[in-house]
This record gives C-alpha cells, structure tokens and sequence, in this order.
C-alpha cells in the first residue's frame, strides 16, 4: 500500500489516504479524506450498531405448527421449517368439493375434485384435441412439424412396427389387397401406388428396385 497524505489525496481526488501511522486504536490502515476517520474503526462500529439493533429487536415466539420456541428480528418468521409452513398452509388451505361437469366431447355427466378435468376418459381427450388442432390451421401445421420430425427422428422404430404388424396381420392385408384389385378402380389405385413407390425408391438410392434386389 502506497504512503500518500490527506492533502495529497484530496488533490488527486481520491476518497482514502494512508499514512502508515496507526489510529487511537492501534489500526494500520486508509482513513477517508473527508472526515479523517479510521476505515477499520468505521468498519467495527457499524458492525457493532447492527448487533445491538438485532438484539434490541429480537423477538421470541413459536411455531404454529410444532410449538418449537423460534426467534426472530423482524416478526416475519413464524414457522421453525419449511415442512412446517408447508403441512400448515395445506391444513389451512379450504378443500374443493367435488365438481359436476360436463364431458367435452360426448356431453357425459363427470363429477370431479380437479378443476381442469374436462373429459370422462384419455380417449376423448386425445379425440377432442385432434379435432381442436384440425380447427385451427396454426395448431394443424405445428402438428404436421412435430409428426415429420418424430418420424425423422424414429424412422428405425417405424419401421420395425411395421414388420411386426405385417407379420401379424399378412393374411388380412392379403385379402384385402386381392378384394381392392378384383375392382378397376382398386387396379388402378394399386397400380398409381406402386409407380410412386418405384419412383420414390429411384429417388432415394438411385436404382431400381429390381435392379437392387438382383445385387443382393
């Protein structure tokens, strides 16, 4: 730490100067330029100004909930813990009755506690806001971005459903491909969805699908 004066420090426009001889309390240290005062000292008497109004404001009272003796400076506290307030504001908290509502969507009668139950089972709900996010074009677009991007993100899992499904249920698709192509219409259907397979296929790797199966 730099000696400086008071006169020196005052020129300069400093707030502190240190002299290096110590105050009436045997204390090295700055002194402000303005009043002369030891830092040090100034430091211990606040500290000890604040103890004294703690004390003098220091209350005793209890806890509403376990009656432990607590104390407190500024009559705020009232409970000794956390669970404490907790398990008191639940057994102060006033309790819902139950609620008769009607279902969204098929108008069922439904009595509840919860105040944001508006279907009478998780099937509705999911029919009720499918129809919801149709409604809305902003929802039908954000839900159209959500479904690529999960398919994107799942394609292996997508996939593997499907073989499961096909291994189950093959002679069911089987009748009712020979049931769609006994009809022109389902022939020419048939045959549109198998063009834009091939051309899809083509698209993607380049080849033919016969072309690649002759590789394998």
């Amino acid at each position: 730490m730099d000696l400086i004066s008071r006169e020196d420090a005052k020129a300069l426009g400093l707030k502190r100067f240190f002299t290096g001889v110590p105050c009436k309390n045997n204390h090295i240290a700055e002194r402000y330029v303005s009043s002369g005062n030891c830092v040090t000292c100034l430091k211990e008497r606040t500290a000890i100004a604040v103890l004294l109004k703690r004390e003098s404001n220091l209350r005793t009272t209890s806890c509403p909930m376990c009656g432990t003796t607590i104390q407190t400076t500024n009559g705020l506290k009232k409970f000794c813990s956390k669970k404490c307030k907790r398990i008191w504001d639940a057994s102060q908290k006033p309790r819902r009755g139950p609620i008769t509502r009607s279902c969204l969507w098929c108008n069922r009668s439904l009595t509840t506690s919860h105040a944001t139950q508006n279907f009478c089972c998780a099937e509705h709900s999911a029919w009720w806001h499918r129809e919801d996010r149709k409604s809305d074009p902003v929802k039908a677009e954000k839900q159209k971005l959500q479904e690529i991007r999960w398919k994107e993100q799942n394609l292996e899992l997508l996939r593997q459903k499907s073989r499961e499904y096909e291994a189950l249920n093959r002679e069911e698709r089987n009748a009712k491909a020979r049931a769609r192509r006994s009809t022109e219409e389902g022939r020419q259907l048939g045959n549109a969805i198998a063009k834009a397979s091939r051309d899809r296929f083509i698209e993607q790797h380049g080849i033919s699908m016969a072309t690649a199966h002759q590789r394998r």
